[in-house]
């Protein structure tokens, strides 16, 4: 059973409350950013769900540890953008996020 509030048929169904997702398999706090076409989570922990269960293409990770082998053993798209907290983006940081979220051979895409 994938989520212990839901029984039968239910529990194998994506629920969307709030623009927020329950229901798939390793992760949890994940929203709708863009229908269809931008995700955002904490950290999964399992990356083979995520094609599966919501279509994505691509992982934008935002970490400084890498995830790299995880994602592409998953069938996605890997594009690691390190972001430091103690520091601000740049607008050309700034421009390539946009693009990189924009495209649509990236999407859908998860943000982490």
């Amino acid at each position: 059973m994938l989520n212990p509030w839901l029984t039968g048929e239910q529990s194998t169904k994506i629920m969307r409350i709030f623009q927020r997702i329950i229901g798939v398999p390793g992760l949890s706090n994940l929203g709708v950013v863009k229908d269809g076409a931008i995700y955002r989570s904490a950290q999964p922990e399992i990356y083979f769900a995520l094609p599966q269960y919501l279509g994505i293409k691509s992982v934008l990770y935002l970490r400084e540890d890498s995830k790299q082998e995880e994602v592409e053993a998953a069938g996605m798209r890997y594009i690691s953008f390190r972001l430091n907290v103690f520091s601000d983006i740049t607008f050309d940081d700034f421009d390539l996020l946009s693009t990189t979220l924009a495209n649509p051979e990236n999407q859908p895409i998860l943000v982490q």
